[in-house]
């Protein structure tokens, strides 16, 4: 998430969000949804982030990006027309980056990496070396079996990543895991737009009951809009009331964006306030702003949320980020998505009068590479 601005000063740095950067270049994955929606919706799509992290995970992880080239090689190997090969090595420079196993860089995010562009710097030089270092082996011959097989394995590595903590799982259906355990959880976003419109979708997501575990729902009447702390940030958001880690704070929401909205927000103030899921960039990645304003999936809802909404509808928006070393002591609360809808949630007890602070991870400021973990 960014840093939004609904009035008072501007800060001096911009106020684009992550998201947003990520919605300009890739509006974040509608073809890709998740594995188990997959599952029963005809031929199988395998999510190359869901193949490629699984795939790592399973190797026990490299150590040495170099030592996992016969690996990689393989992954590529199985690229085909619903996964290209160019999809595959950029989730692999993604994951790899944020495993700090890419030549010259230490630990990123995947939004980090996704964030700076720094996958697509890297990507040159990770397929060259890959190409000299490791021997391409032989395609499997059962393709959809090698699919197969790989998609049960990266369903298995979410399904084991939601149940320790839904907020640590990127490209996870953690929204559908949990439910399926029995646990109720809030309407996912295309539900939510299903039953309440593009508009009022936010309206019906039934967040305050969900019983799901690090879930402590943050009642608004705790939460005031005022003047941030951090010099020129505008408004930001404040406790009002003690909240312990694991509080969850009102969804980000806002209007629905139809692809083309999202095609016409880009490089404009619009696009400044827009948030997109994990799940519905990766498909638009490829498409040009003429696809995405008059291609075939124009009018479809790409689940990304224009924010820009008054105080009394989007909390969410007001919450600030350290954008300095000395602001990272007073961050307390992280972006998390459940069912393609984007939380913050505390990440250490937090009391009455304080404001609320994320961090942007790096790539973001440009001179100032986010917070380090342990400040957060």
């Amino acid at each position: 998430m960014g840093r939004w601005h609904h009035g008072g000063a501007p800060h001096a740095a911009s106020h684009r969000s992550w998201v947003s950067n990520l919605a300009v270049v890739s509006a974040v994955a509608f073809a890709l949804a998740s594995l188990l929606r997959l599952a029963n919706s005809g031929p199988a799509v395998l999510p190359a982030a869901s193949f490629v992290g699984s795939r790592l995970q399973a190797s026990g992880g490299s150590g040495d990006w170099r030592r996992a080239a016969p690996l990689l090689s393989q992954m590529l190997a199985t690229a085909t027309e619903e996964v290209p090969r160019e999809l595959l090595e950029r989730e692999l420079v993604v994951e790899l980056g944020s495993r700090g196993e890419l030549p010259g860089q230490g630990p990123a995010s995947r939004r980090d990496v996704l964030l700076g562009g720094a996958w697509g710097g890297l990507l040159g030089f990770f397929t060259a070396e890959l190409a000299t270092e490791a021997a391409t082996p032989e395609v499997p011959e059962d393709r959809a079996a090698a699919l197969e097989a790989s998609q049960r394995q990266a369903q298995e590595v979410c399904d084991s990543c939601c149940a320790k903590d839904w907020c640590e799982c990127d490209f996870c259906d953690c929204s559908a895991f949990l439910e399926s355990q029995g646990y109720k959880v809030p309407l996912d976003a295309p539900r939510a737009f299903a039953k309440a419109g593009k508009t009022e979708w936010g309206k019906v997501l039934d967040w305050q009951s969900a019983n799901i575990p690090h879930w402590e729902p943050v009642a608004r009447e705790n939460l005031r809009a005022d003047n941030s702390t951090f010099p020129g940030a505008g408004l930001g958001l404040f406790t009002q009331a003690a909240l312990p880690a694991d509080s969850v704070l009102p969804p980000y929401w806002g209007p629905l964006l139809t692809f083309a909205e999202v095609g016409r927000a880009q490089n404009t103030p619009e696009n400044e306030y827009v948030w997109c899921s994990s799940n519905n960039g990766l498909a638009a990645m490829g498409m040009s702003k003429d696809e995405l304003t008059q291609g075939p999936k124009a009018r479809e809802i790409a689940f990304c949320t224009d924010g820009r909404a008054s105080v009394e509808q989007n909390l969410a928006g007001f919450v600030n980020a350290a954008a300095s070393q000395a602001q990272c002591g007073a961050t307390n609360v992280r972006m998390c998505e459940l069912g393609q809808v984007m939380y913050f949630r505390t990440t250490k007890p937090v009391p009455a009068g304080s404001e609320l602070v994320t961090d942007y991870g790096g790539f973001y400021w440009g001179d100032f590479q986010g917070c380090p973990e342990e400040s957060t």
